[in-house]
């Protein structure tokens, strides 16, 4: 389907081919072009004071009806505008300016020569040559209002309609020679060409609001209202709302007709909630959707025209209300931990080239463990890049990835993303191997005087269970590329005896993460020797089991534990099937493109909004780790967000530049590799923080600590009292403690005892 969509104006829409051709033949139609000359008459004939203003207004309306229009703002489920299905936003705004007639000079003098940098699609006069409209590409992180502001500005801060902004606005078709510009493969087209702003343009258009939003804020206007983190009782209105209608969380997230389906909802939850509590639940039960501009209108049209506070409830309604009381404020009000953790979604739209194409064929649900368990493989293609983190040092693409779920539960789907990446290296992995073959057959028929031929080969993938001694020998002869290996089951390499094993090469692992060096030295010669810099990443598949086994105690707490990407496939107990498709061959060479993108990326690159972004995250999560006293998380945040960063990085080659697509991707990768890293490896690190500060006695000299210090105390008087040996992680961990298990609660920057333990 295109992306504007063309209807007729009158009062039951009927369909008109929504494509270019229908279009242009919209314009070029005797019809229109007749009604257009009769609105110019009839303007002319007004601006001379032959028509009254009424007189004028009612002949404009009535010639109108004959004209046909398109939705520049949106296409529809039925290729014309209607009410059936969510309309599907556009990418694309146009800027209506009324009872303005010096279109052409205005054209010639801001536009001409400069449409494909602004990212315009077409420019004409309106059908009743008293107005110009401008249809371009909403530049990257504005909303359609501030782009139309924008635009306004490179016209020289023309006044322009600020009401023309909504999804479902049609504009009339005027005839051919009314188009000072138009390009049909911008207009039609499946991508989007917007203008690149830089940061300072960015952030200047991102403070603009509307007239109407400073002057009148209210809950009316979808702009001004902020969402509030909602309670337990009204995330238990929404679930029993959803469970009446008959629906489920993921026929209300479906993509085209999330509209409608909100719409059944909103009566009721809108006698139960403020529209700012509302807003919150939404963020959580449709975390995309609640995000655009059509849910935001679509609740502020329910607040502001339907709702009455006064209104008696009906039968529907109380028992929802009655229902909802009863839930307490902590009580859960989701399936499972529907609510206990954060929601991540991927935006399937905004990736980059490769990676949107390699996920094509898999059910959405799957989308983020794919894209966890190829990373490392496209960091390990972009190993020649190196970056400025946010704290200055100079980084490498370093990745190891974990996906974990049960046997039989589509964790094959990861290789076969995999592989697509991998088609070329295995290629010229192949002919390594072959040389090498020949030489080895050569060498046993050499006579004693003859010296042995050893080539040197680079051969980029290694077996997961390759020895200790052979990773060395790749890794000497790699010319600074980085390895990378994929391991279908984690279990084997549990099982591999020698070198190749788990318990042999986690040393080895850490190392990889930034590029340490690591070595052995032998006296035989059978045996590699030396020191490298490790540049290796992997990716594998791991049971639950096999994950706890080889994440004890001791790789937890020294620091691997940080180092590891980890995703879950989700749950597929009692599931049917799941359906796959094949790549295409058109996907496969954009794939190719995307591998050539990364192998060919070169040296140093500066990403300044990504370090500016990560380094925000990573303020944030420390301020929330530190007033929750939670080592755990504060440990765990700072790989985190490295990991994030690095996959931003990744999307940034792939686009071609750091956009807010990006940054968003950047900041999930971050947030989920830290909520799956507290989840998998969190318990188990904390056990390790508390036995670094237990003593035979358990807890003994702590409760005297605790029966010494005042009722409120800060945390220099705890470190007064345990003495001035004691670490700051030794602090952090009792404090830690003592909350969890309820001896204290936290007050600002004081902390409250609040039962005594003797």
């Amino acid at each position: 389907m295109s992306r504007i969509d063309i209807g007729k104006n009158i009062k039951k829409p009927t369909t008109v081919a929504a494509t270019v051709e229908g279009f242009l033949q919209a314009t070029d139609h005797e019809v229109t072009g007749r009604i257009c000359a009769e609105l110019q008459d009839a303007l002319e004939s007004f601006l001379r004071g032959d028509l009254s203003k009424a007189d004028y207004k009612t002949k404009k309306s009535n010639l109108k009806l004959g004209l046909q229009f398109y939705t520049p703002h949106a296409h529809f489920l039925k290729g014309y505008k209607s009410n059936e299905g969510e309309p599907v936003d556009s990418g694309k705004a146009l800027l209506d300016i009324d009872d303005f007639s010096g279109g052409e000079q205005l054209y010639e003098q801001y536009l001409k020569g400069h449409e494909e940098a602004l990212g315009v699609n077409a420019v004409y006069l309106t059908a009743s040559s008293n107005g110009m409209a401008v249809l371009f590409d909403i530049p990257e992180g504005l909303s359609r209002q501030q782009a139309q502001a924008w635009m306004a500005d490179k016209l020289g801060g023309v006044a322009f309609d600020k009401g023309v902004h909504e999804k479902e606005r049609a504009a009339y078709i005027p005839a051919r020679e009314h188009f000072f510009y138009i390009n049909e493969q911008l207009m039609f087209g499946d991508e989007l060409r917007p203008a690149v702003l830089s940061d300072d343009e960015l952030e200047k258009w991102q403070a603009w609001e509307p007239e109407s939003a400073k002057s009148t804020q209210t809950e009316a206007n979808p702009i001004m209202v902020e969402s509030q983190e909602p309670s337990a009782r009204a995330l238990a209105v929404f679930d029993d709302t959803l469970q009446m209608t008959g629906l489920t969380l993921d026929t209300l997230n479906q993509e085209g007709v999330r509209h409608n389906t909100l719409k059944l909802m909103l009566p009721t939850l809108c006698q139960m909630m403020t529209q700012q509590e509302l807003l919150g639940v939404l963020k959580r039960k449709m975390p995309e959707y609640s995000r655009e501009d059509d849910c935001q209108l679509l609740v502020s049209n329910f607040y502001d025209k339907y709702v009455d506070q006064n209104r008696p409830m009906n039968q529907r309604q109380k028992e929802v209300f009655l229902r909802s009381l009863k839930v307490g404020a902590a009580a859960p009000t989701d399936d499972g931990e529907g609510d206990k953790k954060p929601q991540f979604v991927l935006n399937y739209k905004q990736l980059p080239i490769g990676i949107k194409d390699s996920l094509k064929g898999n059910p959405p649900q799957i989308h983020l463990p794919l894209v966890v368990g190829m990373m490392p493989a496209l960091m390990a293609l972009a190993s020649d890049v190196n970056v400025k983190y946010c704290d200055g040092r100079i980084h490498y693409l370093g990745g190891m990835a974990i996906i974990k779920a049960p046997q039989a539960n589509n964790k094959s789907a990861v290789k076969e993303v995999v592989d697509l990446w991998l088609r070329v290296i295995r290629r010229e992995d192949e002919q390594a191997r072959k040389r090498e073959e020949e030489a080895a057959e050569k060498n046993k028929g050499r006579k004693s005087s003859e010296r042995a031929v050893v080539p040197k080969e680079l051969i980029r993938e290694v077996p997961i269970t390759i020895s200790c001694s052979t990773l060395l020998k790749r890794l000497k002869r790699s010319e600074g590329k980085t390895l990378y290996s994929f391991g279908e089951e984690m279990d084997t390499l549990l099982k591999t005896n020698g070198a190749g094993n788990w318990s042999a090469k986690y040393d080895i692992y850490r190392n990889a993460f930034d590029r340490g060096r690591w070595g052995q030295d032998y006296n035989s010669d059978q045996a590699e020797s030396g020191i490298v810099a490790v540049a290796y990443n992997w990716t594998i598949l791991s049971t639950p089991g096999a994950l706890f086994k080889c994440f004890k105690g001791d790789n937890v707490e020294n620091g691997l534990s940080s180092r590891m990407m980890l995703a879950e496939m989700p749950d597929g107990y009692f599931a049917k099937i799941t359906k796959f498709e094949e790549v295409s061959i058109n996907d496969q060479e954009r794939i190719d493109q995307a591998v050539a993108i990364l192998r060919t990326a070169h040296g140093f690159y500066d990403t300044p909004r990504l370090r500016k972004a990560i380094g925000q995250w990573l303020e944030q999560k420390r301020q929330e780790a530190a007033l929750a006293m939670d080592l755990v998380k504060d440990t765990y945040r700072r790989r985190s967000a490295v990991i994030g960063f690095r996959c931003g990085v990744v999307f940034m080659l792939l686009a071609g530049r750091e956009s807010n697509a990006c940054v968003e991707f950047a900041l999930l990768m971050a947030d989920y590799t830290l909520a799956m890293q507290l989840k998998h490896f969190g318990p188990t690190l904390k056990k390790q923080f508390e036995r670094d500060t237990e003593v035979p006695d358990k807890y003994a000299p702590n409760r005297v600590a605790y029966d010494v210090l005042p009722s409120t105390f800060v945390l220099a008087d705890l470190r007064a009292v345990k003495g001035s040996e004691i670490t700051d992680n030794g602090l952090y961990s009792i404090i830690h403690r003592w909350t969890s298990e309820g001896w204290i609660e936290r007050k600002g920057k004081h902390y409250v005892k609040v039962m005594r333990r003797g």
